[in-house]
This record gives C-alpha cells, sequence and structure tokens, in this order.
C-alpha cells in the first residue's frame, strides 16, 4: 500500500480508542512494512500512562509481528496531534469516535479534521471488525479540483479488492444532475478498480448517505470536503461533521 507507510493512532484508553487501534491493527495484516505511532496526550506526563499504552501495544500489535512504538505527550490534543504529524510524517490518523450531537466546529474531531494535513479515518464506537468489501465516496456533482488526493483511497481500494460505490445524492430540488464532470475527474483514480456510480434521491444529503450505506451494506464511507470542488470557496464543511458525528461505519476524510 505504497501511499500508507506511517500511521498514527491517538489513545485515550476508551473503548471507542481502543477499539480504533484494533481496526488500525486489522488494517497492516496484508502489508506488515506499515508502521504504527500510538500516542496518549494527556496535561502531565506519568509512568503508569507509558505502561498501559504499551500494554496495549503489546496486546494488539506486538503479539501480531506489527511494528509499532507508543509515546506520551503532555499538552492540547489536537495541537500535538498536529506537531506530531508533521515529526513522524504521518500518511493516516486513525481516530476513534464515541458518537456525538456535537455539531460545532469547535469539536476536538472538527479541529482534527480541518487541520489535519493528511487523511483521517473515524472509526464510530460500536465498529465489530476490520472489513472493506465495500466502500462508498461521497461527491457532488462538481468537478473536482484535484483527485490526486485520492491516491490513499485507490490504494485501499485495490488492496482490499473492494467494489467503490461513488454517491452522489440527487436532493430531488434539481431538474437534472450531471454527472460527466465528476466522473472524468475520478475516472484516472478508479482504473482498475471494480466500481459503480449510485444516484439516490434524498431532499437531506446526510440522510440519502446514510440511507445508502444500510441498504448497500457499505464497509468504508469516505468524502472529500467541499474545498476539493473547482471554484468552489472552502467550507466549514458542515457534511462532514455531521457524518464524523453520525455515521455508523469509518469515515475517511480524505485532504
Amino acid at each position: 500500500m505504497n501511499t500508507v507507510r506511517k500511521v498514527l493512532v491517538p489513545i485515550d484508553f476508551s473503548e471507542s480508542s481502543n477499539a480504533a487501534a484494533r481496526y488500525a491493527a486489522e488494517m497492516s495484516k496484508m502489508d506488515k512494512k506499515i508502521e504504527f505511532l500510538l500516542i496518549h496526550v494527556q496535561d502531565e506526563k506519568s509512568n503508569s500512562s507509558l505502561e498501559d499504552l504499551n500494554k496495549l501495544k503489546s496486546e494488539i500489535f506486538d503479539s501480531n509481528g506489527i511494528t509499532c512504538q507508543s509515546i506520551v505527550k503532555s499538552g492540547e490534543l489536537v495541537e500535538t496531534l498536529i506537531e506530531v504529524n508533521d515529526e513522524f510524517g504521518i500518511n493516516l490518523i486513525v481516530f476513534g469516535t464515541a458518537g456525538s450531537v456535537d455539531e460545532t466546529i469547535n469539536s476536538k474531531t472538527a479541529q482534527l479534521l480541518r487541520r489535519a494535513d493528511c487523511p483521517v479515518l473515524l472509526i464510530p464506537a460500536g465498529t465489530d471488525a476490520f472489513m472493506m468489501k465495500n466502500i462508498a465516496l461521497a461527491v457532488d456533482n462538481k468537478e473536482l479540483d484535484d483527485a490526486s488526493d485520492l491516491g490513499l483511497f485507490h490504494d485501499l481500494a485495490k488492496w482490499y479488492k473492494s467494489t467503490v460505490h461513488v454517491v452522489t445524492v440527487d436532493r430531488k430540488d434539481q431538474d437534472k444532475i450531471t454527472l460527466g464532470e465528476t466522473h472524468r475527474s475520478l475516472e484516472y483514480y478508479l482504473d482498475n478498480i471494480d466500481y459503480k456510480m449510485a444516484v439516490p434521491k434524498n431532499s437531506d444529503i446526510e440522510k440519502g448517505i446514510e440511507e445508502y450505506i444500510k441498504d448497500q451494506n457499505i464497509d468504508m464511507l469516505a468524502i472529500m470536503p467541499k474545498h476539493h470542488a473547482k471554484n468552489i470557496e472552502r467550507s466549514e464543511g458542515r457534511l462532514t461533521r455531521l457524518l464524523a458525528a453520525h455515521s455508523s461505519v469509518p469515515l475517511l476524510v480524505i485532504d
């Protein structure tokens, strides 16, 4: 998996973060070259936190022969993760979420999604096991400014032999939804992958995506924030925040 070499997994010892670590470890079973970094961020360092982190590392990664390092840092969570991201050259952040109705831009998850310079894979609470048989890429009908950021998504789909569902929700308030430019933007990056275009109808985009996920047994959802579209001002990412709070499957935010 050429685009995924170093993966950062924040741990706060909650079940959701531990589940994210287990999910990340499962990702590596087809590529042992992936290196993982477990990080616990707290106000003050303590030996007990490092001991607990090493225990988790041993149980999930070391026991399966997976390369993993563990570190404890002090500071504000998002700021520290961004610093570590830059320091270690992280390609992907795997972040456990407990699920929340908090949709404000100031939530920790929203801050991380907005500031991270690499894709973030959110693992919702209750994710039982790693699966990538069917993955969905949610896009609108605007031509993408630069689809090259789909490299990691492409590699995931190819590596795990996934079927990709390119989903564009028709809000019913349009006479016709045109996917020509979107399709051409994506065509090159979906080469040699089994994919199909889908246009479910729903007046609410989030609900349309959620219903499609349920109906098609989607295992992972990917989304590119609005600012990837041509001639569109950078969005605050309301849809991304809604999906981050409510998605029932892992959500890959490509940025």
